[in-house]
């Protein structure tokens, strides 16, 4: 009997300090149950006048809600990678137009991975976004410093790769700045050697990652750069002579002739060699436009017909049932394809894992089409607008693989805090049950 009531006033004590820590003893008057407070209430009172403890917590109901929040509502997939996005550094402005760049006043825009240029009607460029090169020896150049030949020649033709810039003005020189790791932003003595002499002048610039090229106006292709360009990129003798426009990817070149056939040069493995429409190569239809995204091609008739083939991965030979027969021009970033309606409006298709075939809501009256990598600029001359939409930025940068870094400091953080709360539970459990047995019996214990 003695020791079931031991017992008892021992539960009884335990359940009694939880009680009194949330609720005054009973049995007070009014003005002496104002006279104390609880265990709790001192506890609050201590922490609100305590700037730093409150701070502390402001901060971590912020990562709370960062992370747990913030990983709701922008879900992560964790097989996602964009290479040619690896190592940019922090920046959300990659969309951001200057002020000097109105619809009237320029003639092109050429996006690389993280940086846009636009080629103005008085022959001068504007560029906006980050570097997305570091200045090695031997290696790269930074984008954003523009030579001085550059800035004081009239600039005609623009192209980027991924991380370099080649430009020509209008006394036929050639231009180059950014990575240049093989050799791709200068031309080969060899090339221009070749162009002298066949007395023609240049008209068009295409480059790639690793490589650039040049169309002349007697319809010959020079391509130079990595080793893998001057083994796969083979203009047989069928071809010279017959080139009138070329769209690029890394692997392969898709070449429009002026029969209006299509062909396709490069690595003959892939899907966009091998997976080529017949009747584009047969004559049967007059090709108008080509355009290529890394591993997909397109070529537009012209009825405004379009014909996609190549890799199935984003939906990128998914075309939209409404272009057929209305598309007036196509271009195309790395991975997505947006097309010029005849109405003026855009449709655009593919991977939109970084927004870029997101078209603004109501977008029409466009005059010109400007996509590359992950950015599209849509023209319209008529009101002076020039709309952006694709890839904003970052606002950590990314890492190797081109991973956005605050997306996966969101996710990791879940984890994180999740870890230490548990922590914290197990540690808060352990020290209630030791202290309140210790303060019960005390002695030894």
């Amino acid at each position: 009997m003695s020791q079931n009531k031991k017992k008892m006033t021992l539960g009884g004590s335990f359940a009694n300090m939880f009680k009194r820590l949330f609720k005054k003893d009973t049995g007070m008057s009014v003005l002496e149950e104002e006279a104390i407070r609880t265990p709790l209430q001192t506890i609050i009172r201590n922490y609100l006048h305590n700037r730093l403890g409150m701070l502390g917590l402001i901060m971590f109901i912020g990562f709370l809600l960062l992370s747990f929040l913030g990983s709701a509502l922008n879900p992560i997939d964790v097989t996602y990678m964009e290479l040619p996005n690896a190592n940019l550094a922090p920046g959300t402005n990659f969309l951001k137009i200057n002020k000097d760049v109105t619809a009237n006043n320029i003639t092109d825009i050429v996006s690389g991975v993280s940086f846009s240029v636009a080629l103005k009607k008085d022959g001068s460029l504007s560029m906006w976004g980050v570097e997305p090169n570091q200045k090695l020896k031997a290696v790269s150049d930074y984008v954003f410093d523009v030579p001085e030949e550059v800035k004081n020649a009239h600039i005609v033709k623009l192209a980027t790769g991924g991380k370099h810039i080649i430009a020509l003005d209008d006394a036929g020189n050639f231009y180059g700045w950014g990575y240049y790791a093989h050799g791709q932003t200068t031309l080969p003595d060899s090339v221009k050697k070749e162009i002298e002499e066949s007395g023609a002048a240049i008209k068009e610039l295409y480059a790639a990652t690793m490589w650039s090229a040049v169309l002349t106006d007697d319809n010959n292709l020079y391509i130079w750069g990595s080793s893998q360009s001057s083994q796969n990129f083979k203009i047989n003798r069928k071809l010279k002579g017959h080139i009138v426009q070329a769209a690029t990817a890394d692997n392969n070149m898709l070449l429009r002739l002026d029969d209006g056939t299509t062909t396709v040069i490069g690595d003959k493995s892939t899907e966009f060699y091998t997976n080529m429409p017949e009747i584009l190569s047969s004559g049967e239809v007059n090709v108008v436009d080509v355009s290529a995204t890394n591993r997909n091609a397109s070529a537009i008739d012209d009825q405004g017909n379009l014909y996609v083939w190549g890799s199935n991965l984003d939906g990128l030979n998914n075309v939209p049932q409404e272009v057929e027969g209305h598309v007036k021009n196509v271009e195309a970033g790395y991975r997505h394809f947006a097309v010029l309606l005849d109405d003026g409006t855009v449709r655009a298709w593919g991977s939109d894992a970084l927004k870029q075939i997101e078209v603004p809501a109501g977008l029409s009256g466009v005059t010109q089409l400007c996509t590359d990598y992950f950015q599209n600029f849509a023209i319209n001359e008529k009101d002076g607008t020039i709309t952006p939409w694709g890839n904003k930025g970052y606002i950590f940068g990314t890492d190797e693989y081109g991973r956005d870094m605050l997306l996966r400091l969101i996710h990791g953080g879940r984890i994180s805090l999740t870890v230490g709360a548990i922590a914290m539970v197990i540690a808060t459990v352990i020290a209630l049950i030791v202290g309140l047995s210790a303060g019960y019996f005390g002695g030894w214990v």
